[in-house]
């Protein structure tokens, strides 16, 4: 059975979604199919809260009992936060996927041509 894509969000071709808050912020996370192509979440390195980054910079690293994934965000910005939840439980991100955002960030600029909706991501991961 597979999840249902949230429309409510972006997603890019690293498998990434990213969803905006109301204060201009987004809240990155791993989708469905990412997760499920990591296999058991084991560990989440993170950013230090205000660190900059630039297009394709790794904002936080994924390691998974099969391999360990940069999350690479299409854009210029700096970190804001990171959900601490994941610190002691990183399989929270293979339980709920969409529900379990991993870093906030507020960006600067962003490639919007490097951003898919979900029925482009669906496409693309063949569901």
């Amino acid at each position: 059975m597979s999840i249902p894509i949230p429309t409510d969000r972006r997603y890019t071709d690293g498998h990434l979604w990213l969803k905006a808050n109301a204060d201009g912020s987004l809240d990155v996370g791993a989708s469905e199919e990412g997760q499920s192509q990591l296999g058991d979440m084991v560990f989440v390195e993170f950013p230090a809260a205000g660190k900059a980054f630039t297009a394709r910079d790794a904002i936080a690293t994924l390691e998974s009992v099969k391999a360990a994934s940069d999350m690479l965000v299409p854009g210029t910005g700096s970190v804001l936060a990171f959900n601490e939840a994941l610190k002691d439980t990183p399989e929270l991100i293979n339980r709920d996927p969409y529900a379990t955002w991993v870093v906030r960030i507020k960006v600067t600029s962003i490639d919007e041509a490097a951003l898919m909706s979900a029925e482009q991501y669906g496409k693309l991961i063949g569901a």
